[in-house]
């Protein structure tokens, strides 16, 4: 049922949400006491350029997650079929213009640092790093988190972030304390984003052997897809610009003690603000099948009742982070 769907996906996502909090925590701990805030800042900086690049996608997943509710809830695998296919297709060019654009970027990162930067790094080589952690998502099997979301299995997403995550964090921990090196901390990352992917790829052949991304989408399908897509980038671009633009914009006039600064408040609201994506991923399949199949009205109240649980429980938030934030600060 889609309650159970739901209830199934939240519990999961709760899950790996606490694991995206307390392990992130412990290591920027470490990163700030080992090294000091200026790899921090690295760190939040490379991260806020590649949420830019990410645009790149312009929400086709999105739009392609939404166009699977209908042919899943009448089992037309062709159609299936054929717009994971295509989805699979968007990811491989989206991955070569992120990495084309990644590189341009290149050459311009000694203008959006300034003041110090750590004398044992080069952020040429970290940067690259991290792109090309960015990148290899697109060309492995990243495509097919869309088919689980649509399938109401958002569930099997989170377990294996979980498993790979738990895996690559206690590792980045052993090898921060016992090297005090960056650049061994950060190898690391690529090679949990293989897993995770390859981990996708194994579950979702066993789960769904049926599903092959091959075929052809109709062209009446594209076009709604085309119109969601147009509707989806202004929502995209405001997103980016909100959470990413903010580190580019500091480290390149203070420096990257200020973006480390920053980044620690951003973290905790970041983390807060997970549980609402949970609880938002979670339903959203559901949700999406009972667009397909339950009457306007039954829909609308659904919504009503959602968005009045959803202000409730963020204006509690809010009061909590007007009251603690500093205080945590100051402790943490």
């Amino acid at each position: 049922s889609r309650a159970y769907n739901i209830k199934r996906n939240f519990a999961s996502g709760v899950v790996k949400q606490v694991m995206n909090i307390v392990f992130p925590f412990i290591i920027r701990t470490i990163v700030i006491y080992y090294l000091g805030s200026e790899y921090q800042g690295i760190s939040g900086l490379f991260s806020s350029i590649l949420q830019m690049l990410s645009l790149g996608d312009l929400g086709f997943s999105t739009a392609v997650v939404f166009a699977l509710y209908k042919p899943i809830s009448e089992k037309n695998n062709e159609l299936i079929n054929a717009l994971i296919g295509y989805l699979q297709r968007i990811y491989k060019i989206v991955g070569i213009i992120v990495l084309v654009v990644g590189l341009c970027i290149f050459r311009f990162l000694k203008y959006l640092i300034s003041g110090h930067i750590p004398d044992d790094v080069n952020i040429h080589i970290l940067y690259l790093i991290y792109l090309c952690n960015t990148v290899i998502s697109y060309y492995l099997f990243a495509y097919k988190s869309a088919l689980f979301n649509a399938m109401q299995r958002e569930d099997v997403v989170s377990n294996i972030n979980t498993v790979t995550t738990l895996a690559i964090r206690l590792i980045q921990i052993v090898l921060l304390i016992a090297f005090k090196n960056y650049y061994i901390f950060i190898i690391v990352q690529p090679l949990g984003t293989i897993a995770n992917n390859i981990l996708l790829q194994v579950i979702s052949k066993k789960i769904y052997p049926e599903i092959v991304p091959e075929g052809t989408v109709p062209a009446e399908v594209k076009s709604n897809l085309s119109k969601q897509i147009k509707a989806l980038l202004v929502s995209r671009i405001a997103d980016v610009a909100r959470n990413s633009l903010d580190n580019i914009i500091i480290s390149s006039l203070i420096g990257l003690s200020a973006v480390a600064v920053y980044d620690n408040y951003l973290y905790i609201y970041s983390g807060i603000r997970g549980f609402f994506l949970v609880l938002v991923g979670a339903m959203q399949a559901s949700v999406g099948n009972s667009l397909v199949e339950e009457t306007v009205e039954k829909n609308y109240t659904d919504l009503k009742r959602v968005t009045f649980l959803n202000m409730l429980a963020t204006g509690w938030c809010t009061t909590c982070l007007v009251c603690l934030y500093q205080p945590f600060m100051d402790i943490w």
